[in-house]
């Protein structure tokens, strides 16, 4: 009677320590995604006389995780997550002389010669189940929990005026720099720093882990976003409420507001791509 309530007790602990691929416990995943942003253009300067934007973007953010694997169905995770957002802004305001009062100044919108780049880092908790296989491998579904920050100390930004539009297509638009115009300008200017914008996100996940090997393991997912939380400008906002700004400005406020609109956007409907080590 004794050995068989020792067995009773030993056969569970035994079944639970086979969890996980091969008897893999814990893996490290990275993983590349890239957000759903249709016709958000990102603008480059080609050459010295033509600029480009383009909606055909990837905007891409990377993570890294450590996950456990609890029993045949169940895994948790927890992580860092890199974001290197581009903002949706092409233009920036500027005061330049009046071309009819050159004693006086007023704004104009000029355009910013490359996309700023502002980089966004969060510590992410996942959970998975896979009804479909045995965890961590085969069809699963699960949450991701993301707290995120971008902090940015000045915006450095190179700008031009006198542009004119000569193509302006359903994917593209250029545009030719005209340094012989009246109200030609190449220059640069830095922005007001203290800009910060937080956020708390949680995404649904939808996907599969194919093995490959005995220790990879190649992870195919969408991501959909549930809820999305930002914080801006001693605000907290919901971030649908977040609007995109058209222009940067000497304005901390709507800078602030340009970067927790690319936060939203970075965390919106993603396909990903990740590759699995077990341990």
């Amino acid at each position: 009677m004794k050995y068989l309530l020792i067995l009773s007790i030993l056969l569970p602990l035994h079944s639970f320590s086979q969890s996980g691929y091969l008897g893999s416990k814990t893996n490290i995943q990275l993983n590349i995604t890239n957000s759903i942003t249709p016709l958000k253009y990102k603008g480059k300067l080609i050459d010295e006389s033509n600029y480009k934007e383009t909606n055909l973007n990837l905007n891409t953010s990377y993570a890294l995780t450590v996950n456990r694997v609890l029993n045949d169905n169940i895994q948790i995770g927890i992580g860092y997550g890199y974001a290197p957002m581009v903002l949706f802004t092409n233009l920036i305001k500027v005061e330049v002389q009046n071309p009819n009062n050159p004693n006086t100044f007023q704004n104009t919108n000029a355009r910013i010669l490359s996309s700023k780049r502002v980089d966004h880092h969060s510590f992410i908790f996942n959970f998975r189940n896979y009804k479909h296989g045995i965890s961590p491998v085969g069809k699963g579904w699960g949450i991701d929990i993301a707290y995120g920050r971008t902090s940015v100390n000045e915006l450095d930004i190179d700008y031009t005026t006198g542009e004119s539009i000569t193509t302006n297509g359903i994917f593209t638009k250029h545009y030719l720099i005209e340094n012989t115009a009246s109200n030609y300008i190449n220059s640069s200017v830095t922005l007001p720093g203290n800009l910060k914008a937080n956020s708390f996100v949680i995404k649904g996940y939808l996907g599969r882990t194919i093995p490959v090997s005995k220790k990879i393991g190649i992870d195919l997912s969408l991501s959909i976003p549930i809820l999305r939380v930002l914080m801006l400008n001693d605000q907290t906002k919901i971030a649908y409420l977040v609007t995109e700004k058209r222009e940067l400005s000497n304005s901390v406020f709507n800078n602030n507001q340009a970067i927790a609109y690319a936060i939203r956007k970075y965390n919106g409907f993603s396909f990903n791509i990740g590759v699995k080590y077990f341990i």
